[in-house]
Order: C-alpha cells, then sequence, then structure tokens
C-alpha cells in the first residue's frame, strides 16, 4: 500500500510540476507580447471613432478582419461612421472617382478582455440617396456583415466575401455575388421586392437552403438551388463551401 501511495504521490508532484511549467511559460509569452505589442505601437488601448461626417460616395470599399461590419441606410445627408476596435482604422476618401475606402490595420493586435469587446466593430450609416449606389464591396475574414436598410436600398452591385463571417441583407435590391467558406447568408426581403424580382443562383457543397420568397418553398433543402422570379430581375448570386441560405419575406 505505502509504494503504491508513493507512485501517486510522485505522478501527483510529476503532473504539479508539468502544469506549473506550462503557466510560467504562458505567463511569460503572454507579458512578452503585451510588452512587444505596446512597445511597437501596435496596442494603445481601444481605438474609438464616434459619428465621425464624411461626404456621400458611390463607391464603397470596406477591407476587415475579424470585427463585424453592419451598414444601415438612413435618411440624412452625411455617411457616419463609429468604430470600436484595438487596431487603427484607416479612412481614405477619393473626390475624384467618388470612392470611400475603410480598412482595418492588419498589424498584431493583443486581444485584451475588456468591456468594449462585445461592441467591437464598424457601423457605417449611408444615405438613402435617390441615385443609385455604384457598387458597394465589403470583405472580412471572420467579422459578420449585415446591411439593412427599411426602405428599397437601390445598388447596381454589391459584393461581400468572408471567410466564416456570416452575412446578412435586409431589403437592399442590386446584383449581389456573395462568397464564404462556413458562414451562413439570410437574405430578408420587403414585398416590394418580392413584385421586382430575383434570380438566385446557389452553389454549395454541403449547405442547405430555405426560402419562401420565390415561388417554389424550399425548407431545408440540401444542395445548390437555381430560381428566378420576375421579368427582368436583379442577379443574387451565392457560393458556399458549407454555410446555408436563407431567403425570407419580412413583414
Amino acid at each position: 500500500m505505502r509504494i503504491k501511495r508513493d507512485i501517486y504521490l510522485n505522478r501527483l508532484q510529476i503532473a504539479l510540476i508539468i502544469f506549473l511549467s506550462f503557466t510560467a511559460v504562458f505567463v511569460s509569452i503572454t507579458v512578452l507580447l503585451q510588452y512587444r505589442a505596446v512597445s511597437g505601437g501596435f496596442v494603445s488601448g481601444v481605438v474609438r471613432i464616434e459619428n465621425r461626417q464624411l461626404a456621400p460616395r458611390y463607391y464603397i470599399n470596406i477591407s476587415m478582419t475579424y470585427l463585424p461590419v453592419e451598414i444601415i441606410f438612413y435618411d440624412g445627408d452625411f455617411i457616419t461612421l463609429d468604430y470600436i476596435g484595438e487596431t487603427e482604422l484607416f479612412v481614405a476618401e477619393e473626390d475624384d472617382d467618388f470612392v470611400l475606402k475603410i480598412s482595418q490595420d492588419d498589424e498584431f493586435a493583443l486581444n485584451l478582455l475588456t468591456p468594449d469587446m462585445l461592441s467591437y466593430g464598424l457601423k457605417l450609416k449611408l444615405p438613402q440617396n435617390p441615385e443609385k449606389y455604384r457598387e458597394i464591396n465589403i470583405t472580412t475574414t471572420a467579422g459578420d456583415i449585415k446591411i439593412s436598410s427599411p426602405q428599397i436600398l437601390n445598388a447596381e452591385k454589391i459584393n461581400i466575401t468572408s471567410r466564416s463571417g456570416n452575412c446578412f441583407l435586409v431589403n437592399t435590391y442590386a446584383d449581389t455575388i456573395i462568397n464564404t467558406i462556413s458562414g451562413t447568408v439570410r437574405a430578408e426581403f420587403n414585398k416590394d421586392i418580392q413584385k421586382k424580382g430575383y434570380e438566385l443562383a446557389f452553389f454549395t457543397n454541403s449547405g442547405r437552403f430555405t426560402s419562401d420568397f420565390f415561388r417554389k418553398k424550399c425548407v431545408n433543402e440540401s444542395g445548390g438551388a437555381f430560381l428566378s422570379l420576375g421579368k427582368e430581375p436583379k442577379r443574387i448570386s451565392v457560393e458556399t463551401n458549407n454555410g446555408d441560405l436563407s431567403i425570407i419575406i419580412n413583414n
């Protein structure tokens, strides 16, 4: 019995030593990374931009990494920008081409646990201008993307690319291309958009499709889908590996 107890104690001591060693290594790496980040200028606290006003633009280009992007259309005269994150945000306005470019600094950022983390992201409010937006391009790595409008948003093109971020569209009427590997895509359109119509091309390996927007009702159907509604409809093309797609009518 004493031998078994000694063996048990030895194993316990070894496990404790291993645990403490890993803990020491983890703490050392964390302190080192924090030192490098702060000394290198990568982290200087939370970056905040609140209610920054920009002139309207026909072309909107947004490139982010892990933070969510939300675009809201409203009855106003200026583009307003709000941002909370741990890396700098680059904003460029090109007057000659009427282009607005927004990108997130892709330098190393130390993700500190702060109360602000739940509100991290980019929010852009765009005027619900009678003239069409020519092109809206959004790229993220893992950040979710949402584009919403209380009325019908008339745009010529919307291009969305995300590796694993989810995509959510509300009342957008434009030729739309969405590419994602594992992100879920959900679109909600009102009945006025249903009258205008949409042509859908859904390409997927293992994703599922649900819709009550087209004449054919689909509920959790596997594989791709090709549907059309309307005489001269806009086209929405969605390509995923295993992400699901749903297109429904909202109230």
